[in-house]
């Protein structure tokens, strides 16, 4: 399942990528956004666990296809969720 990050016009696209069985994972993960007519820099493919979790030809090849974010570093995720879809600002108050 992909779940859409929005605000206002903006969306961004996150894929999670588990662990358990991690080839069909990724597989799918790619399948899906390579497919897709989102723009790359508005797609994520959030694997599950650590960079060392993970095959470096996994993570090489799911960046051809969006950006890889790691649930291990969730400020990272947040992070560049925050510049695909920049959070709503508070109104100023007197």
């Amino acid at each position: 399942m992909t779940l859409r990050v929005s605000n206002n016009d903006r969306s961004a696209y996150v894929q999670a990528v588990s662990l358990r069985d991690r080839d069909h994972a990724a597989e799918h993960c790619y399948y899906i956004f390579d497919l897709s007519d989102v723009p790359k820099e508005n797609r994520i493919a959030a694997l599950d666990g650590a960079r060392t979790d993970w095959p470096g030809e996994i993570v090489s090849e799911l960046t051809q296809v969006g950006d890889v974010e790691f649930f291990a570093d969730p400020l990272s995720l947040e992070r560049q969720l925050d510049k695909i879809v920049p959070p709503a600002q508070a109104a100023l108050q007197r």
